[in-house]
């Protein structure tokens, strides 16, 4: 076994200073103060690449905790709704109140928005919005009695999806593949017993299906703006049964998808 030749000395400004460092390949020379540095890098460089079979691996434990503030805290994995996306969708309606009664008077229209339904299209950025507006209409009548009536007022809308920054809506296609098996037939009429017919093997299907259960995106409104003009025209009678609005709507809505997203916590 050939072992590895060992410095003696080097010089540094001149002055020589002996080194007991086994394994180092180190010539004897003079050695210039002002670049020691890149001569002791070298020398390190040395020793390791010389003695690397002989250095023990250190083994590492793998920890299972994060150390944060003097506090070890447990890694774990939550099934959460991620906000996958956020945006503000405009609607123009017109629509028509008719009234059970002749009203001589409107003293209060509540209005509020309900989405009944809220799909996102696959691999694009469209939302079908579906839903209505309900109204709670309380007039005066002739013989000044307060009477309230409700009517609800559908409508439909798709808006643009831009997607917050990171993956988008995370989702995985089901795949069917088809495998086949040959057989080998002697030929009958050939002598050689070597001659044969290779073919796929008849009266049988061998198949593969892998089908995923994905988590549907939804919605949640978060805001609702409703810029709106009521008119009515009065009879002869200074009665009226019709309400004619136009209204621009604004809705908020957030885009959500239950996703496994990884936590930090102290249990």
């Amino acid at each position: 076994m050939n072992k590895i030749k060992k410095c003696s000395y080097y010089v540094v400004e001149n002055k020589p200073i002996n080194h007991k460092l086994g394994g180092f390949r180190v010539h004897k020379e003079k050695i210039d103060a002002s670049n020691i540095e890149d001569i002791l890098n070298k020398i390190l460089e040395d020793y390791f690449l010389c003695n690397k079979d002989k250095i023990p691996k250190r083994k590492y434990k793998k920890k299972e905790y994060i150390k944060i503030n003097n506090k070890k805290l447990n890694p774990v994995v939550a099934k959460i709704p991620v906000v996958i996306a956020e945006l503000t969708a405009k609607m123009n309606l017109m629509s028509t109140i008719n009234l059970p009664q002749p009203a001589i008077e409107i003293t209060k229209i509540k209005k509020n928005v309900k989405i009944k339904e809220c799909i996102l299209l696959q691999e694009t950025n469209i939302l079908f919005i579906n839903g209505f507006i309900r109204k709670n209409v309380e007039y005066v009548t002739k013989d000044r009695s307060i009477h309230a009536y409700t009517v609800e007022a559908p409508f439909e809308c798709k808006a643009a999806v831009i997607y917050n920054k990171g993956p988008k809506e995370d989702i995985s296609f089901n795949r069917v593949d088809e495998f086949e098996y040959g057989k080998v037939e002697k030929i009958s009429n050939s002598s050689c017993e070597k001659n044969a017919l290779v073919s796929k093997s008849d009266g049988e299907i061998n198949k593969i299906t892998i089908e995923y259960f994905n988590q549907r995106p939804y919605c949640e409104i978060i805001r609702s703006k409703i810029v709106e003009n009521d008119m009515y025209i009065l009879s002869e009678e200074e009665e009226f049964r019709e309400i004619e609005e136009r209204m621009v709507v604004y809705l908020t809505l957030e885009v959500l998808q239950n996703r496994q997203v990884s936590l930090i916590t102290n249990i």
